[in-house]
């Protein structure tokens, strides 16, 4: 089973690819979450900084309404893969694809949806935004 589960915050703005115009690819989002960490042996934290891709419906939204600071809890798998680059070496590569993610509002409400047809529907205990599926 290739799951992984992360929750943090986005340290970065998010980096958007849109496709040539005419052409028949989905628009792709890049960005890095902030993820604490625990270390057994002497309970200090730290922070890993994971670099995660999202495609299709799920990248316009995130390109919409994710902003640096921004809490998100994403449902992924690891894809590896490899090409060559200009020098003729093999560079590895390894990506976390996102195939659920959850939005959780910022602390200011600046980034409001517009209407409610532009997220799904909002649950106002959790102050999180519904499960969008991502579609490669």
């Amino acid at each position: 089973m290739n799951d992984v589960k992360l929750f943090g915050r986005l340290s970065q703005e998010p980096v958007v690819w849109e496709p040539e115009e005419g052409s028949d690819k989905k628009c792709v989002v890049h960005y890095s979450i902030a993820v604490d960490r625990n270390y057994s042996s002497d309970n200090k934290k730290s922070t890993d900084f994971v670099r995660v891709v999202c495609f299709g419906k799920a990248a316009e939204i995130a390109r919409k309404y994710l902003h640096k600071g921004s809490q998100v809890l994403v449902q992924a798998r690891i894809q590896t893969g490899s090409y060559t680059d200009k020098n003729g070496e093999t560079v590895y590569t390894q990506d976390i694809v996102v195939s659920r993610q959850t939005f959780v509002e910022p602390k200011e409400a600046e980034h409001e949806p517009e209407t409610s047809q532009e997220l799904p529907e909002r649950s106002a205990d959790a102050r999180s935004y519904s499960e969008q599926e991502c579609e490669p």
